[in-house]
């Protein structure tokens, strides 16, 4: 077992079963994603482990392509139809051109956990570890023997492990060479690397772990037990579809109805666009309504939920004798407050929206003259649920 040429380090506990658990609580009663009665379930015993990890560090070699963008600013004149007058105004374009070079990572580093099916989510958790904790916190094996080693729970570097930790180290350095790469943009990157090792280091890491079992599921979660605790595993989520809102449900409706009135408009050709401008007129204010009210009563049921899990989480700590919230973690809770919860677009809300778009265009080809004032009033009854949709539903994804 004994390899002169791999150093040995074991990573000082600083974190005890309490810290792991306080953690855990305060972890899930602070995530978004958690139902109220996440602590309904029962917390299992808390277990200290230890896990080993293997480190290969040196240089690598990268040879990349991409195609670089260079953005430079173009001015043109553009038409103010309010002010009446030509503006002009500045566009971002970028020029793409193609890009070869030999990058080389004079310190590059690779991570692997030494275990039969290891997972290499540890490796990396471990990774941000050791950027977290001070030297201090290493103690290196002085008397490398096979007695001392399996002692303190080293064991043979598995070849598996080896080389997932020198592909490791050979994506370090590929993410080196990104960061490197010139101009303001890039893409269609791809590139090979050749590491040349120089050291391997083989860690015993101690960490926590324990199962939650909630609703008739088990879930896992750890963390290493040093430097920051920092929770990793699987947790109970809530069902995105919220109890239905009877409010709602009647603005959904009606829209709903007066859309397929402003259908049987269009279809009938009425002399008077009078009447068939009135419903559409309603059926584009129930759908707002709706919208609105939505919003609001799914804002109310999340700061329901907050307020309980933030309560629940005050008495399990008094009760298992754990440190109280801090001033930052209840900061925690109350920026939860005001957001809504996750929702997906129901089948029927999704029929309504598209009834009403295709009530409104229908009726507009039949009684719209195209005139400037029947275009604002398209634009209006058309776009304004658009732009619903999109704030409520697609913006917020993308800000994720």
């Amino acid at each position: 077992m004994t390899d002169q040429s791999v150093k040995f380090y074991e990573v000082k506990q600083t974190r005890n079963e309490n810290d792991f658990l306080r953690a855990v609580v305060i972890g899930l009663g602070t995530s978004t994603e958690t139902p109220a009665d996440v602590f309904d379930g029962e917390f299992g015993e808390v277990a200290c482990k230890k896990r080993q990890i293997v480190s290969v560090g040196g240089s690598a070699k990268v040879r990349c392509s991409a195609s670089i963008g260079q953005d430079y600013q173009v001015e043109k004149e553009e038409y103010d139809h309010i002010n009446r007058k030509y503006n002009t105004v500045t566009e971002t374009k970028t020029e793409w051109s193609p890009f070869q070079t030999v990058y080389f990572a004079e310190r590059a580093v690779g991570f692997a956990e030494n275990a039969e099916g290891s997972d290499q989510g540890n490796a990396k958790a471990f990774r941000k570890l050791l950027e977290r904790i001070g030297s201090d916190e290493l103690i290196p094996i002085t008397e490398i023997t096979d007695e001392t080693l399996e002692k303190k729970g080293f064991s043979n570097i598995k070849n598996e492990t080896l080389q997932a930790s020198l592909e490791d180290m050979k994506a370090d350095a590929i993410g080196q060479c990104r960061k490197s790469l010139p101009g303001d943009r890039y893409k269609d990157f791809s590139a090979t690397a050749e590491a040349d090792v120089r050291y391997s280091k083989l860690y015993t890491v101690p960490y926590h772990d324990m199962t939650y079992h909630y609703s008739g599921n088990q879930y896992y979660m750890q963390a290493y037990a040093s430097g920051e605790c920092i929770v990793r595993g699987s947790i109970p989520k809530k069902d995105v579809k919220a109890k239905p809102n009877r409010t709602g449900i009647i603005f959904n409706a009606v829209s709903l109805l007066l859309s397929l009135i402003l259908m049987v408009c269009a279809a009938c050709s009425f002399e008077s666009a009078v009447v068939p401008w009135i419903v559409a007129a309603l059926a584009t204010i129930a759908f707002i309504l709706y919208k609105c009210v939505d919003v609001y009563y799914r804002k109310r049921l999340n700061h329901a939920d907050v307020l309980e899990k933030q309560s629940k989480v005050i008495k399990i700590l008094a009760e298992k004798g754990l440190d109280p919230l801090t001033e930052r973690e209840l900061n925690t809770f109350k920026n939860h407050y005001k957001k809504g919860h996750k929702h997906e677009m129901t089948y029927g809300e999704a029929f309504t929206l598209i009834l009403y778009i295709a009530s409104v265009i229908w009726f507009l080809v039949n009684y719209s003259q195209m005139s400037l004032i029947n275009i604002l009033l398209a634009l209006m009854f058309v776009g304004l649920p658009v732009l619903i949709i999109y704030g409520l539903f697609i913006a917020p994804r993308k800000n994720k």
